[in-house]
């Protein structure tokens, strides 16, 4: 309560200061357009998913299937260079084709968003460093077609006078689309493991041949280990399974969300 208190005044204070500066309501007036509108909105989702991601794939490629902290970081660069290269080929192309469809770019970007969140629900245990690589070339093509294109979008009728205000509200969107991607996707893993956990749980039993199966066939390849042991392996493996499977629930939504951006962006008027 002292924390919304404390918004609420910061609120007020705010709009009292500036009430009274006209040439200052006029800026912010200027941003009420339906195009930055919907640049911002873009702007959420871009930096949504960045956070998101970032957060999911180490999670995913560590824990889940198992790579080293070298190798773990490895992956995380391909993004990040693969997103320079693109961006360097779209900046070649706009430079030379003055008017290309903002609209191509972000339903590009959001179609490889897409493929990225296809590909990576598909993982397994048993994949390897250069298939999930591979993958993550598309984050990387994503991020760059999809915000240089919003930024296009976002700022061209922005006087240039409005323009640092423009910018404040971009980075305050940032902010909160940052923090809040974190918050929402730490709730989703507790929720999906719990989940997957419980579900993956009921199969721990001595009564479930497969159960039996499974601990004979650990045995087998691990003959030096007692009954303790071979049951603390499995629990393992067990947990390592759910986080595998809540990751590969979140990549299925990456999905739906880029097919849903993509048909949001065509249907937008104010992107050309």
């Amino acid at each position: 309560m002292l924390l919304l208190g404390l918004t609420l005044t910061a609120g007020l204070i705010f709009q009292l200061r500036h009430r009274r500066s006209t040439t200052d309501i006029q800026h912010w007036q200027n941003l009420t357009q339906a195009r930055t509108r919907s640049g911002l909105s873009l702007y959420f989702a871009c930096d949504f998913l960045l956070a998101a991601n970032s957060y999911i794939v180490p999670i995913l490629v560590q824990q889940a299937l198992g790579f080293d902290v070298p190798s773990t970081g490895l992956l995380l660069s391909v993004s990040f260079f693969s997103g320079i290269v693109f961006a360097t080929v779209y900046a070649q192309l706009q430079l030379r084709y003055q008017t290309a469809p903002l609209r191509l770019g972000m339903t590009t970007g959001c179609m490889m968003l897409a493929a990225y969140g296809f590909f990576m629900s598909r993982q397994s245990g048993v994949s390897n460093f250069w298939q999930i690589a591979s993958i993550l070339v598309l984050n990387g093509g994503f991020l760059s077609a999809f915000i240089i294109s919003v930024a296009q979008g976002t700022f061209k009728d922005i006087e240039p006078d409005s323009f640092t205000h423009a910018y404040q509200i971009k980075n305050v969107v940032r902010q909160i689309a940052l923090s809040s991607a974190i918050s929402i996707r730490v709730l989703f893993l507790q929720e999906r493991n719990a989940l997957h956990y419980a579900r993956l749980t009921e199969a721990f039993d001595q009564d479930n041949p497969n159960f039996n199966a499974a601990v004979n066939q650990l045995h087998q390849n691990l003959p030096l280990l007692n009954q303790s042991e071979l049951l603390a392996t499995l629990v393992r493996q067990l947990s390592q399974q759910t986080t595998l499977l809540s990751c590969l629930d979140y990549f299925q939504g990456v999905f739906w969300v880029g097919l849903a951006l993509a048909t949001w962006v065509m249907i937008q008027r104010k992107i050309q």
